[in-house]
């Protein structure tokens, strides 16, 4: 579909930007292509823009853990995994994983070192 002059560009369902001219549909879209709208002050912006639809409930699942050699129950892991969408990022996300790791690693005795 044609992008129209003015038109919504779209990108994983959110406006990024409008067109500054007509776009052929299939044509390479860079910066020179987009007009961005006026970013808006930080405090006016809400919590949440799109709230998800509710998820019906999970029926049917239990949590069975495991023991450790002690017999006592052993903890859940949980990971967290911080990647990116667009390489343009990537030093962001390098910035954000040396805070985590110089904070939340350093206050959680069980925590390992985390990397992006």
């Amino acid at each position: 579909m044609d992008i129209p002059a003015h038109g919504e560009i779209i990108r994983y369902g959110e406006v990024i930007g409008y067109a500054v001219r007509d776009i052929p549909q299939g044509s390479w879209i860079d910066e020179s292509l987009v007009e961005l709208p006026t970013a808006p002050p930080l405090n006016t912006l809400p919590l949440a823009t799109k709230v998800p639809e509710p998820l019906p409930p999970l029926e049917g699942y239990t949590f069975e853990g495991y023991r450790n050699a002690d017999r006592q129950r052993g903890r859940t892991k949980n990971l967290l995994g911080i990647t990116t969408s667009v390489h343009c990022v990537a030093g962001v996300v390098d910035y954000v994983v040396k805070i985590i790791n110089a904070t939340c690693c350093q206050t959680i005795p069980t925590s390992m070192a985390w990397w992006a």
